[in-house]
């Protein structure tokens, strides 16, 4: 069964209903909030080792056994599945069937329609399904502004579209980021953008944007110069490569929108997340330096090299590395 957004709160509160409930969309902390918040509806706690279960990727064969085990201190139980795939389907809609007094959280990333997971999900009344989407631009605005509001501060404008930006996507993070600018911004008022970046502005992040920008544009000594300092602050190569293929789809959506007539300051209108007005320069530039072809071209580079980095024993950060070098230097960057 689909559920809608104002029923999640009623579902996730009492879940008796339901055999299953499948978690799935972008908002990984989101994902993570409602598996929790399940979990404590059925068992008062989230961990009881008697009366739940955490099921890894790895760990997804135990699933039929977990389902089918008894509660030892009497109760529902409760196995949340993390990272589920569409081939657990026929095993979790056979168990659907089996009626075991235990409660399948399933949690995963993104889904298509067609998905085998959401057909099972959304066809059976015993199943829930909840979709986690990010919030958009003017949904993360005002939660930012009722959040530091409720704490007796106002917020610039400037630090609002900061904060905007900076703390799109995970729910979770968002939360916690701005627990800190209420502490950090608790006598002054007024949330200035000074503030906003000083506090909520994650080090690694910067840096590694900084290094996917330098590689974009040709600034070849200043990537490998970020490179070296991502290395000492401990980023990894499927993390590099995942924040440069974002990047890369932000390029490439534009780049065919200009490809079809409009204009890139249009085009740029089109982006979830927003890009802040500082980075609109750098951006445009991007946008106009890149062809599509030579943006997909990378794009299939970067899922060579995701591979290449997930291989065992790989030197994975070495791999994103070269590929961010070869970038810089294919754009005739001279080490500006």
């Amino acid at each position: 069964m689909k559920i809608a957004s104002h029923q999640i709160a009623g579902v996730l509160k009492d879940p008796a209903p339901y055999i299953g409930i499948l978690l799935y969309g972008e908002d990984t902390g989101r994902v993570r909030d409602h598996a929790m918040s399940a979990t404590l509806a059925v068992i008062g706690a989230v961990s009881d080792p008697f009366r739940s279960a955490v099921l890894t990727r790895d760990e997804h064969g135990r699933l039929r056994d977990e389902v089918t085990s008894l509660s030892l201190t009497g109760g529902r139980r409760v196995v949340r599945v993390q990272d589920a795939t569409d081939g657990l389907a026929a095993i979790v809609e056979g168990l659907s069937k089996y009626r075991a007094d235990t409660l399948i959280v399933l949690e995963t990333g993104a889904l298509t329609p067609r998905s085998k997971l959401r057909v099972m999900a959304e066809k059976q009344p015993q199943w829930a399904a909840i979709a986690c989407y990010p919030d958009t631009g003017a949904a993360v605005s005002s939660e930012i502004k009722r959040v530091l509001s409720e704490a007796g501060l106002s917020v610039e404008p400037s630090a609002l579209a900061f904060l905007t930006t900076e703390l799109a996507g995970d729910s979770t993070r968002r939360r916690g980021e701005l627990e800190k600018l209420r502490l950090y911004a608790a006598q002054s008022g007024t949330v200035t953008l000074e503030e906003a970046q000083a506090c909520c502005s994650i080090s690694l992040d910067a840096t590694l944007s900084a290094a996917i920008s330098a590689a974009l544009s040709g600034r070849v000594v200043l990537c490998d110069t970020l490179l070296e300092e991502l290395g000492r602050d401990g980023a990894t190569g499927p993390g590099v490569l995942a924040v440069l293929a974002s990047q890369v789809q932000r390029i490439l959506k534009v780049r065919l929108l200009v490809d079809e007539g409009r204009s890139a300051e249009e085009a740029c209108r089109t982006l979830q997340p927003p890009i802040y007005p500082r980075q609109m320069p750098a951006f445009l530039q991007e946008v106009q330096r890149w062809s599509t072809a030579r943006l997909e071209g990378l794009g299939r580079a970067i899922r060579e090299a995701d591979i290449a980095c997930k291989r065992a024993a790989s030197p994975d950060l070495a791999i994103a590395g070269r590929l961010l070098g070869v970038v810089a230097r294919s754009v005739g960057g001279r080490g500006r």
